[in-house]
């Protein structure tokens, strides 16, 4: 867990306990159970962050890849490759959709 989570995290669990104090004040003991059940899914709340984290991760690196994509499609188009440049061309558009295949397949593992 990266220290941005991290934060998140200590800030929401602060957040809870601040207001299950002031349902203790205020005697609200059907309103304390639930902020104290909320706490007790603490767990789930972080992985839910952590999986947020890696989604956009994930999506940063396909935009990363279709742009590279996107900058070769145009260098293939205005450029006029000899054979050499062009094949070379094809296989890193080749790699690159490798790549942007993996991360979609991450991107469809991560709940």
């Amino acid at each position: 867990m990266n220290s941005s989570i991290s934060q998140q995290l200590d800030a929401w669990v602060n957040d809870h306990l601040d207001l299950y104090n002031y349902a203790v004040q205020i005697g609200d003991t059907y309103w304390q159970q639930q902020i104290a059940d909320s706490l007790a899914n603490k767990d789930a709340y972080a992985k839910s962050l952590n999986d947020q984290a890696v989604q956009r991760q994930l999506w940063s690196e396909f935009d990363l890849i279709n742009r590279r994509m996107l900058e070769l499609f145009d260098a293939m188009r205005t450029q006029a490759p000899d054979e050499t440049q062009l094949e070379k061309f094809r296989q890193t558009m080749q790699e690159l959709k490798r790549r942007r295949l993996a991360i979609v397949k991450q991107i469809k593992s991560v709940h």
